[in-house]
């Protein structure tokens, strides 16, 4: 019987170590991913990375002087894309920010959250009118995209004082020359 008391007290030995070694791994891998992932972004860290988004050529301009209406339809669901995920992609595809942001979603702010949901309903506004541009007439449908356009910008800018960050000019404001879209 003691080799029974002994197989028992191997068996019992080796449930132990292999308990102890998993909680040592999941402890391992649980401190690794929290020390992988990268710190939180604030709320005003956010709307300023997508305010640098808006600080482009897309945005100057009467919407008359842009002169791609398919590369301008890309710049406005990448702008949707950004806005919705907290990524924001250069062109080519890499992105343009160092880090992954927030999606509006993840916002602390209500607020913000809901100055964000109204500029992507009124970029989703322009895409579709974008539409309508390339069926039929695009002089039909410019002055409604100023607005939108005009729009967008002021409520983006509104939520940069909200945060005390510098907004942008209207597209207004540009003077009136062509503007070639990304």
């Amino acid at each position: 019987m003691p080799w029974e008391q002994a197989a028992v007290m191997d068996t019992a030995v080796v449930i132990l170590a292999a308990l102890i070694g998993a909680a040592g791994g999941i402890a391992a891998t649980v401190v690794g991913e929290r020390m992988r992932r990268p710190k939180r972004v604030s709320d005003a860290a956010q709307l300023g990375e997508w305010i640098l988004f808006f600080d482009r050529p897309a945005w100057r301009g009467a919407f008359t002087y842009h002169t791609n209406l398919d590369a301008y339809e890309r710049v406005i669901t990448d702008t949707i894309l950004a806005i919705d995920t907290g990524e924001l992609r250069k062109r080519s595809g890499a992105p343009l920010n160092p880090h992954r942001g927030l999606g509006k979603s993840q916002l602390r702010s209500k607020e913000l959250r809901s100055a964000m949901d109204e500029i992507v309903m009124r970029l989703e506004n322009v895409r579709k009118l974008l539409g309508k541009a390339k069926e039929s007439s695009r002089a039909t449908v410019t002055v409604e995209i100023d607005h939108e356009r005009e729009e967008i910008i002021a409520t983006l800018n509104r939520a940069a004082a909200s945060f005390k960050l510098t907004g942008l000019p209207a597209p207004s404001s540009f003077p009136g020359e062509a503007v070639y879209t990304e």
